[in-house]
């Protein structure tokens, strides 16, 4: 809702201390500048593994997914009231064996709703596509399985799962239906889904 704050993520590790949080690259002035907030709990030494974040319609109000370090592929779905202020984001869910985590969230009826897209090594029968839901604010999760199909000889779905929100509510969801490998070629097809 303010085109002037912008948040950016990279692999960065904390240049000050290997014992502090991994930093968030802030802009309050549309790009012209920009400073750096170490408010993302992961080892600064490292900085994180992957990392997306997302804001509402509320101004500075942010969601977030990475792979925290030290972790085997350490899921932690982050919040932040005031990411401007370098606000400390706070860990609303956390689970392992989770590869490219991607948050989208959005203001509908007054209320924060977060998806993330995962690709899930949790789940069965290599069906790994994953979106976390949360139609609260990031109170609670639900997860859902967005694979029907199987996997055949590929066991796991490709690891970018992206999701999108209609003005009206409704909810899209696109990842790669990998079906087979040949000589490291993964032969997929492109799947969208949609929630009304």
């Amino acid at each position: 809702s303010n085109a002037n704050r912008m948040v950016g993520t990279a692999f960065t590790p904390n240049p000050f201390s290997s014992s502090g949080n991994a930093p968030i690259y802030v802009s309050t002035n549309g790009g012209t500048t920009w400073f750096l907030c170490f408010n993302v709990p992961s080892n600064g030494d490292f900085g994180t593994g992957d990392i997306t974040v997302s804001g509402t319609s509320a101004p500075s109000k942010l969601y977030g997914g990475i792979l925290k370090t030290p972790g085997s592929h350490l899921l932690n779905i982050l919040k932040a009231d005031d990411f401007i202020n370098c606000s400390p984001l706070n860990v609303l869910s956390s689970r392992s064996e989770i590869d490219q985590p991607f948050v989208h969230a959005v203001t509908l009826g007054g209320n924060d709703r977060v998806y993330l897209g995962s690709n899930d090594f949790n789940a069965a029968d290599g069906k790994t596509a994953t979106i976390d839901v949360s139609l609260n604010g990031g109170a609670t999760f639900r997860t859902v399985r967005l694979e029907p199909r199987s996997t055949g000889g590929a066991q796991q779905n490709g690891p970018s799962i992206r999701t999108a929100t209609a003005n009206d509510g409704t909810v899209y969801a696109a990842y790669f239906g990998w079906r087979s490998f040949l000589n490291n070629t993964a032969f997929s097809d492109i799947v969208v889904v949609r929630d009304d």
